[in-house]
């Protein structure tokens, strides 16, 4: 029997060495550094939209650095269990090579690319020298492990923008941008000459899933357990107001794709042509699903667009008077001061003409109330409430073009 609760103590007592070892303490610093730079710079975009920042970035540091932690012990777990060498899944060589992807495109600074590019060279040259199976089930276990952190985290810092597209125009939209921390015990195996220490936890027959390369040259092996620092990324473009229903459903397909992957992953281990299998799915199994993800925000209509009947909260800025009076995205913002609202322009120009407290008429959840809010603005915002843009308005971020894998079942689709 697998020995989960020695593997688990073994784990939780590793951890704190990246912390505490001056020589593992250096990578820790300087990916919270990295994630907490990447929420700096969400802060700077809503400041500069806005006037105010609506996700503290400390906050969402240290969010993270919790989350992380769970998504890391989940990991190691599920690294140990399968038996993957750090050494031989050529994480020297996924890195770079995800940061110099990164360049031609931001979503490419994730492991499957890489993963796909350093498998497929392998097999076809022999170069680098890495274990194909080990490489993919890396990529497919923090695939797994980003999925469960988007599940419990994915929808928290949520920043509002206005974004045009060509079916739909100019409509309210939320970018969700995550970065994780993630500490990590790992594997790695060297060949002994001796009797090794006592000690040891015992494994069982039939483990490691995935055999180490070194085991056709010698049958005396010893895994070592050691801490290392990941960092996982997440962002995501809807224009619906139900982000927990959008991200756990994204979180479902990375899901589906990493057992996918890690099921071929282990197959490759024994099998000569599923390491071709599990090297192309890494990659074009990761397109799948961030096609799937556009496809239904696309294929939805978008929520925050004007009506005749009024205009849709895009969003309500923390500090200000319409959060305390409990308003929140997608209530209908009716009429303010009497004077009926469906547009931006209609609101900026009802909350101009007045003095005093502003009287604001809003539908929420198909019940009309009155709020009376202080006649302020928050940052750059009329009484903190962010509207739903109109065709007219002129600050937006252009919708991403198609990506390939788009446009090529575009083109089936068109000839079938």
């Amino acid at each position: 029997m697998f020995p989960f609760t020695e593997i688990f103590l073994s784990v939780l007592q590793s951890l704190p060495l990246l912390v505490l070892h001056p020589g593992l303490s250096w990578a820790f610093w300087l990916v919270l550094l990295l994630v907490s730079f990447q929420y700096r710079r969400v802060a700077r975009l809503e400041e500069s939209l806005y006037g105010v920042v609506i996700n503290s970035p400390w906050r969402q540091t240290f969010r993270s650095l919790g989350y992380g932690l769970v998504g890391g012990v989940a990991a190691s777990m599920v690294l140990i269990f399968v038996g993957v060498d750090l050494g031989e899944s050529g994480i020297v060589y996924l890195l770079p090579l995800a940061l110099l992807l990164m360049l031609f495109n931001p979503r490419f600074l994730c492991f499957s690319y890489p993963g796909m590019i350093v498998s497929v060279s392998h097999l076809l040259f022999g170069w680098p020298n890495v274990n194909v199976a080990a490489v993919m089930a890396l990529v497919a276990i923090l695939h797994l492990a980003e999925s469960i952190l988007i599940s419990l985290s994915g929808t928290d810092s949520a920043t509002p923008i206005y974004v045009r597209d060509e079916e739909h125009g100019v409509v309210g939209a939320y970018t969700l941008q995550k970065f994780w921390p993630v500490p990590l015990v790992v594997l790695t195996v060297v060949a002994v000459q001796q009797m090794p220490p006592e000690g040891l936890i015992q494994m069982p027959d039939w483990w490691p899933l995935i055999p180490s390369l070194l085991s056709e040259k010698s049958d005396d092996l010893l895994y070592l357990m050691q801490p290392a620092m990941a960092a996982l990324g997440y962002s995501e473009l809807t224009r619906g107001v139900d982000l927990t229903r959008r991200s756990r459903a994204t979180a479902a397909r990375l899901m589906l794709y990493s057992v996918i992957l890690l099921a071929l992953s282990l197959l490759a281990g024994r099998i000569y042509i599923f390491r071709w299998a599990a090297a192309l799915f890494g990659a074009f199994g990761h397109e799948l699903v961030i096609h799937f993800s556009r496809r239904e925000d696309s294929g939805s209509q978008p929520t925050f667009t004007p009506r005749e009947d009024g205009l849709p909260i895009l969003a309500v800025l923390p500090g200000s008077a319409a959060r305390r009076a409990g308003l929140v995205p997608g209530d209908l913002l009716v009429a303010l001061d009497g004077h009926p609202i469906s547009s931006p322009a209609d609101l900026l120009a009802a909350f101009s003409a007045g003095t005093g407290p502003a009287t604001v008429m809003v539908v929420t959840r198909s019940r009309p109330r009155l709020v009376s809010l202080p006649r302020e603005r928050v940052g750059k915002v009329p009484l903190g409430i962010v509207p739903s843009p109109d065709q007219d308005s002129s600050r937006f971020v252009e919708a991403r073009r198609p990506r390939l894998l788009e446009r090529l079942l575009e083109r089936i689709k068109g000839r079938s």
